[in-house]
This record gives structure tokens, C-alpha cells and sequence, in this order.
């Protein structure tokens, strides 16, 4: 009887691991998920200056977001899915280093990013993307 309940287990687990290895990651299927198939590119300026040290981030919901840094001169290029989103701006956190006397400086204050602009949840820009190639330009106000 024990080499029966032995020889059992051995075939019901053998069955499971070519279960599992038979679902696996789809070998060459197609991705899950949105396809991306548009590109977005564009520069952020305020008050006529690129706004630099920061990150783009286009918000779709339920899907997600997506978000690229912005480049010294406001530049981006993004990969995204067609569709509606919501555009929002977040300041990059700047480097901090200890003083002489070991106090960390106040953070620099950013003049160049509305507040209502780094939250998608506050900001009033929405922007459609479609596919191929879109051009979005924005001057922060």
C-alpha cells in the first residue's frame, strides 16, 4: 500500500509541474496589456523657460499612468496607448546635502510647477492622444 500512495503523489506532482510549465509565459505570444501605439512628443516651458528637473506623467484611467523626465531644454518623448488622459507635472526631489554643521537646507521652493498641475487628480489639462504621432506643447500657467 505505501508504494501505491508513493507511486500517487509522484504522478500528481509531475502533473502539476507540466500544468504550470505548459501555461507559462505564452512562448512569443503577443504582450498583456494596452497596445502602444502612439508617440507623444513635446516641451513643457513656464513663463517662457523649458521646465526642466522634473517628470511628465499622462494618467489614464482604470489602465494607469505613464511618465517620462523632462530633458534640459523641457523636452519629452513618451510611448502610449491611444486615448484620453490627464496631464500632470511633478518637480523631480533635489539633492539634498548636509552642511558644515550637519543641518540638511531647506528644499528650493518651485515657482515653475503650479500646484494644481502636480497631482493628475487636480490638474485640468487632459490631452487626447492618438495613433502614430502627436505633438503636445505646454506653457504652465
Amino acid at each position: 500500500m505505501p508504494e501505491n500512495k508513493f507511486s500517487f503523489i509522484t504522478c500528481l506532482a509531475m502533473t502539476s509541474l507540466l500544468s504550470v510549465s505548459l501555461l507559462g509565459c505564452g512562448g512569443g505570444e503577443e504582450p498583456v496589456g494596452p497596445a502602444m501605439n502612439a508617440t507623444v512628443t513635446g516641451k513643457i516651458t513656464s513663463g517662457g523657460s523649458p521646465v526642466t528637473n522634473a517628470t511628465i506623467a499622462f494618467d489614464k484611467l482604470p489602465m494607469g499612468s505613464w511618465g517620462t523626465k523632462l530633458g534640459e531644454d523641457g523636452s519629452f518623448t513618451a510611448e502610449l496607448t491611444a486615448g484620453e488622459f490627464k496631464v500632470a507635472i511633478f518637480p523631480l526631489a533635489p539633492e539634498v546635502k548636509m552642511d558644515d554643521s550637519g543641518a540638511i537646507p531647506e528644499a528650493p521652493k518651485r515657482d515653475d510647477i503650479p500646484e494644481k498641475f502636480r497631482s493628475s487628480a487636480t490638474s485640468e489639462k487632459t490631452l487626447t492622444i492618438t495613433e502614430g504621432e502627436n505633438t503636445f506643447d505646454w506653457e504652465l500657467k
